[in-house]
């Protein structure tokens, strides 16, 4: 498959997952499915965030443990990645893990701002997105040696939604930094 292809391949499973996000965000806000309300408490937000941040966690030491038991079974790469050569499996293996330390890292900056700068009816979507989170490192890791256009729906599930929320979090501050100036005018 020549270039221009797969790009026009990766572009349809990008527009997919993102217009799957961005439904799943509207819909999420729209009809607060899990029916926060706005006195929530800081405590229940830091409840709910540790909770998305222990399934995250767990994803990604699965993964880690994936190439640790690889490794361990596996004499030519028994010894590391700094003492041996790589395998084609590792490799795999190793892209897979940093492409979902980087999404965690950025999910879990996101979701802790979503938390604490939202209104508290918008909570719903931490939940929501974590499952689709979920889905989309799943998605990628299962389709991943089958080429960029395979594993793209996946990336596309775990990257657009957390990006969507920064985007709605940035407005949310913009908004209520151009408010209080309003407000707080001096005369």
């Amino acid at each position: 498959m020549n270039f221009i292809n797969k790009q026009k391949g990766i572009f349809v499973e990008i527009i997919k997952g993102l217009i799957i996000s961005l439904l799943l965000l509207l819909g999420g806000i729209y009809y607060n499915p899990l029916n926060y309300q706005h006195d929530i408490s800081l405590t229940d937000k830091l409840k709910l965030f540790s909770k998305v941040i222990t399934i995250f966690a767990i994803f990604l030491g699965s993964v880690i443990a994936i190439i640790a038991r690889y490794r361990f079974f596996t004499s030519s790469v028994i010894s590391g990645s700094g003492l041996t050569k790589s395998t084609p499996v590792l490799n795999i293996l190793s892209s897979i893990l940093q492409n979902t330390l980087e999404q965690t890292i950025f999910a879990t900056l996101v979701y802790f701002a979503w938390i604490m700068i939202v209104p508290p009816t918008w909570l719903s979507i931490i939940p929501i997105m974590s499952i689709t989170f979920i889905i989309g490192r799943i998605l990628f890791a299962i389709r991943y040696k089958n080429g960029a256009i395979a594993r793209s729906f996946g990336f596309a599930l775990t990257f657009y939604p957390t990006m969507l929320m920064l985007v709605l979090i940035i407005c949310i501050i913009i908004y209520n930094f151009t408010k209080y100036n309003k407000e707080n005018k001096v005369k």
